[in-house]
């Protein structure tokens, strides 16, 4: 009980970190990825630049899919294609990591043989954090927000798991079932529409709250680093920033602000 309302509350502070960074800017691409970009002023290895690029496409896709998920929500689509926007989902947020993994192992020099898998440069980061008595960075400290989701991809690209979208007037409501029909999603009460089914759009913001922060921490991470081992300092310039704003902001907001109203709900039963 105790452990399902600290979830709770650090799932709230999270998704309103995504909903006022999206209000911050509205959207705007070089507030939504600002943390990003200043690493990038400092950075001189264009393998990372590329990589960090690949990132931005990937979440691009990512809030383009929320698009077209909240169009067939409204015009009763065939919610076929949405079971495929879901999975394809759950495959570019992984891609996302993959990259930042990636990354961080250029930055370090970290040798490509024996590979580092993502638990492991987890721990790399956190002997960063400790060795240069760095202030708490909460998502680096631990993996385990990330396992759920990587178990979910690694289920549908690896092991035959299948989303299934359930008609409904007003929701997007799904599951995994693996391959003998069981489910693959547990999750916490405010997330389940009932039963066994689930509100994606509720699951996504949780989810894409959890990355944002995520990025925010590694790159402010690497700046301080950066900046410990009296590397270069390139000037930041704000005004060279790309401009534009992120797809579907105004649908992320709208999402953010109805599963902030669900988490508050359930840590009512908690009072």
């Amino acid at each position: 009980m105790e452990q399902e309302m600290v979830q709770l509350k650090d799932d709230l502070t999270l998704v309103q970190y995504l909903e006022e960074l999206f209000e911050k800017g509205n959207g705007e691409i070089q507030v939504i990825h600002e943390a990003m970009y200043k690493f990038i002023a400092i950075n001189n290895n264009e393998i990372i630049d590329d990589h960090l690029k690949a990132v931005r496409q990937e979440l691009a896709k990512i809030y383009i899919l929320v698009g077209r998920m909240q169009e067939g929500k409204i015009n009763q689509t065939d919610f076929r294609y949405t079971s495929l926007d879901i999975e394809l989902f759950f495959v570019k947020y992984r891609t996302v990591i993959d990259h930042i993994i990636e990354s961080i192992k250029l930055y370090f020099e970290i040798p490509p043989k024996p590979r580092k898998n993502l638990w492991e440069i987890f721990e790399i980061l956190n002997k960063k954090i400790e060795e240069h008595q760095l202030e708490d960075y909460p998502l680096l400290k631990s993996s385990l927000w990330f396992k759920d989701i990587a178990n979910y991809r690694n289920g549908l690209v690896h092991g035959g798991s299948n989303c299934m979208v359930f008609k409904h007037d007003t929701e997007i409501i799904f599951q995994i079932f693996d391959l003998n029909f069981d489910n693959i999603i547990n999750d916490l009460e405010y997330l389940k529409y009932e039963k066994n089914v689930y509100y994606f759009r509720y699951f996504l913001v949780v989810y894409m709250a959890y990355l944002h922060y995520f990025l925010n921490d590694i790159f402010n991470l690497l700046i301080t680093l950066n900046g410990k081992n009296n590397k270069s300092q390139p000037q930041f310039i704000e005004n060279e920033m790309p401009f534009g704003t992120i797809d579907n902001s105004d649908i992320i907001k709208s999402w953010c602000k109805d599963c902030i109203n669900a988490i508050e709900q359930e840590l009512a039963k908690f009072n």
